[in-house]
């Protein structure tokens, strides 16, 4: 399907939402979107014609819209599920520079979920013991190191972070060319230096397109070319297991059908582990938000029941309720079936982002909720406006959204300083085996944790 914004012949703009892409190649805006079985459509701002039903070839959906091109900010296509729940007020949070703006959420205002203001209480509920352990038990730690670089050409830098900062086991990321892993014999070298260290190599791979069926030779060849690699060397020299960060939420047109995107991710999941050795291990990095998600949640985490497989939750916070939160659903599931999860914190460096609130009027606004066909659209445009065939949400007001609400940002005292309140309550879950850091290979190399 595309979604195309083009003038019309009365000076305005026509709407239209197209199941096959017809050719605009004036286009000055163009996004494209894909649906779980690989098709993809565009999203097209253009100065030629105005589109209409069978151009192209193209069948359309299409609304006459009395404005500019040029007054369309932005435009995304939602799933028709989500544009029942849009009530009284949505929130686009991103960056919204003069000359471009990125929208990297869409929140349909809520109610705010119940808290437990008492952390003290918050802690005491999340432990599987009423009497959790004074002292946290050892716990490993982990980090994500992607530059390839890093270990081929300076591995005493990652000496370095395992000594400053503890780590018993690091992620790589390991190119394949041909179903084999390039600079096999340098790679040897450095795994069993690792060993003989204490530090255990795993590697790291995933694209958010890995669950689309075009991509399946390209996953399969990297999985085997980690086998072929454990096969060939030495006892000492093997990976440890390997891991795959597939994240289908980062794929344009995920909104519009989040639970056919899960069956993909477990499909993908399923066709590794059966690809892979039974004697390789398998871990997956997935976000904390899927645990309680209606379309992933239960349902993902009870059809991963059955795998041998880890989780590793990016549980990307730096408040201490939404740490716990984010991590109890995870450690019920390994509680439950007995399954390895670490628990990823973010030290890296991420920039704000600004969260602009609108709320629903009967007197037009800027961003606008159209139906079109049964595949609606939200449009953001420059100014507020009226009479469009839809409904309108008026902004109301902006709020800063601090990457320090992600991301503890290299302050290290700040990050042991949680830790501290959070190992004693997550050692209780015999299944949770330790912390994984992403951003440690950005932050100050002098800097120590855990000292």
């Amino acid at each position: 399907m595309l979604l195309s914004i083009l003038p019309n012949a009365f000076g305005g703009s026509q709407l239209a939402i197209c199941e096959k892409a017809p050719e605009r190649p004036n286009s000055s805006y163009s996004r494209q979107f894909i649906r779980p079985d690989g098709a993809v459509s565009r999203l097209s701002v253009s100065k030629p014609a105005p589109l209409t039903n069978g151009a192209n070839g193209a069948r359309c959906h299409s609304a006459i819209l009395p404005l500019p091109a040029s007054a369309i900010v932005w435009a995304e296509r939602i799933s028709s599920e989500d544009a029942k729940t849009f009530g009284g007020a949505i929130a686009l949070q991103g960056n919204f520079s003069p000359d471009r703006v990125d929208i990297s959420e869409i929140i349909d205002i809520q109610a705010p979920p119940p808290r437990i203001a008492n952390a003290a209480a918050k802690l005491a509920l999340e432990s599987t013991d009423p009497n959790p352990p004074a002292q946290s038990r050892p716990v490993a730690r982990s980090a994500w190191i992607w530059s390839p670089a890093v270990w081929i050409d300076t591995p005493e830098k990652i000496w370095a972070m395992q000594s400053r900062h503890k780590l018993e086991a690091v992620y790589l990321t390991l190119p394949t060319e041909a179903g084999q892993v390039r600079n096999i014999d340098l790679l040897s070298t450095f795994v069993t230096e690792a060993r003989r260290r204490g530090l255990a190599v795993w590697s790291v791979s995933g694209d958010p397109g890995d669950v689309l069926e075009a991509n399946r030779s390209a996953l399969l060849s990297r999985l085997a070319a980690y086998a072929d690699y454990n096969r060939r060397v030495a006892a000492g020299a093997r990976l440890a297991g390997v891991q795959l960060d597939i994240e289908p939420y980062l794929i344009p047109g995920y909104r519009l059908s989040p639970a056919a995107w899960r069956e993909r991710y477990l499909a993908t999941v399923r066709m590794a582990r059966t690809a892979l050795p039974a004697s390789t291990r398998l871990d997956l990095a997935m976000p904390y938000w899927w645990a309680r998600h209606k379309d992933w949640g239960d349902t993902l985490l009870d059809a991963l029941a059955s795998l041998d497989i880890g989780i590793t939750v990016m549980n990307y916070r730096t408040d201490l309720d939404a740490l716990l939160d984010g991590a109890r659903p995870f450690l019920e599931w390994s509680q439950r079936y007995g399954k390895p999860v670490n628990i990823g914190l973010e030290l890296g460096p991420i920039p704000d982002e600004t969260r602009r609130h609108y709320r629903g009027s009967a007197d037009g606004g800027e961003l606008w909720l159209l139906p079109l066909g049964g595949h609606p659209a939200l449009m953001l445009l420059s100014a507020p406006t009226d009479g469009l065939p839809g409904k309108a949400f008026r902004y109301t007001h902006a709020t800063d959204a601090p990457a320090t609400v992600i991301t503890f940002a290299g302050n290290l005292a700040r990050l042991d300083a949680m830790t501290e309140k959070l190992l004693p309550v997550w050692s209780a879950w015999p299944n949770f085996v330790g912390l994984t850091l992403h951003g440690l290979d950005a932050i100050d190399s002098n800097s120590r944790l855990g000292d």
